[in-house]
């Protein structure tokens, strides 16, 4: 059984979360001129123009003469982020570059938050409990701090909907119902692949999550469903084949990623208010502490999350297990190969030590704090079920 999204209560999350983003990131006239952050943002700004030079037969779309000329380098390691940077680069031609690329992290509110109440319905949320999951999951620290210049890494709205589609596929009593989760399924791995590597492993780690709990979200005709959905996806993951051949033509041109040592979630940011959070004014000696600046730095749960999610702990079975697992496998992976207390590395090894030599390629990025975005997903949807629960 599937639970339909309330009639007006997607639209309402998209509106409300369009509204916040706004007023968040200040919209107004500047946006026709400048851009929202700093630093790599401009960067991505970079990458519109060459989606639009590319458009106009000017340039190839992997590979650019403008960077080591006269030789040139490849592009499939870099951040195009084409799921942003292609329909921006279209607006571009009407409303100009600066102004496009700052409504495209606009929209990746509207989409995350759109995927998220979906996804919040689809685990058995009502309307309230689903806006609150939207909101959380939408605003959390970890993924609102990539505004400011990691567009690549605001694509976790396309990770959503490629695994409700999963979810909702395994639990589609009609053929209907089945079509369109699939549909939803092509679409957010497509979509997840052409928009950055490391939303790619926090889609395997949410898609593996929920495959291994299949039995208790769909028990019946289980195997046929299995079947379909990893052909679904599988499909998806063709419709990117070629940022897949160019990302495995110039990754291994690429320099060494970041150290995942340093590049990682200290345990004490967890519980620590980020410098991008107003209420680090109240904790600055501790946050200060920690030495990420303020777009990697971000990993605070919150407290009142936190103890309101484990309230709700007789509540986590099914669908709502399935990305349980999920963000606590990708909490885990944040903190990196060794324990870090601020600036302090322990001499405790982690899973990712392990992992890692089994899957050498983690550390061609090796910013692992970037997965700590998918740890929101259970906070938000267990926080959203102890707000209808306390209504």
């Amino acid at each position: 059984f599937v639970r339909k999204p309330g009639k007006y209560g997607a639209l309402f999350t998209t509106t409300v979360s369009s509204a916040l983003a706004a007023l968040a990131l200040r919209i107004g006239p500047a946006w026709a001129h400048g851009i929202v952050g700093d630093g790599d943002a401009w960067q991505n700004l970079w990458n519109i123009e060459h989606v639009r030079r590319w458009l106009l037969g000017s340039s190839e779309l992997y590979a650019t003469k403008m960077l080591w000329a006269p030789e040139g380098v490849g592009l499939g390691a870099h951040t195009l982020a084409l799921s942003f940077s292609l329909p921006a680069a279209v607006a571009s031609f009407l409303v100009g570059s600066p102004l496009a690329y700052n409504l495209a992290v606009l929209a990746s509110f509207v989409l995350c938050a759109w995927a998220a109440y979906r996804l919040a319905t689809t685990l058995g949320l009502g309307v309230p409990g689903a806006v609150i999951a939207a909101l959380v999951i939408t605003f959390s620290p970890a993924r609102f701090a990539r505004s400011f210049g990691h567009l690549n890494l605001l694509g976790l709205g396309w990770v959503l909907i490629a695994l409700e589609g999963i979810i909702a596929s395994l639990k589609a009593s009609d053929r209907g119902q089945r079509w369109r989760s699939d549909a939803r399924i092509a679409v957010g791995v497509c979509a997840t692949v052409y928009s950055d590597y490391y939303m790619t492993i926090l889609l395997s780690i949410g898609a593996v999550a929920i495959l291994a709990t299949s039995a208790w979200i769909a028990p019946d005709s289980r195997g046929r469903r299995l079947i379909r959905i990893v052909g679904v996806a599988t499909l998806g993951f063709c419709l990117a084949l070629p940022q897949l051949f160019a990302t495995l033509r110039d990754a291994g041109r690429a320099a060494g990623g970041h150290d995942s040592k340093w590049c990682s979630c200290a345990v004490t940011s967890l519980v620590i208010p980020g410098r991008l959070q107003v209420v680090s004014t109240l904790t600055r000696p501790l946050t200060e502490r920690n030495h990420q600046n303020k777009v990697e730095g971000p990993a605070y749960l919150g407290i009142t999350l936190l103890l309101c999610s484990v309230m709700q702990w007789r509540m986590v079975r099914g669908g709502v297990l399935a990305v349980t697992i999920a963000g606590v496998a990708a909490l885990i992976l944040s903190l990196g190969p060794q324990l870090r207390v601020f600036d302090r590395l322990l001499e405790i090894p982690l899973p990712y030590a392990a992992l890692r030599m089994v899957a050498p390629f983690l550390d061609r990025g090796g910013c692992v704090t970037r997965f700590v975005q998918l740890a929101y997903v259970p906070l938000g949807v267990l926080f959203g079920m102890w707000a209808e629960s306390a209504w």
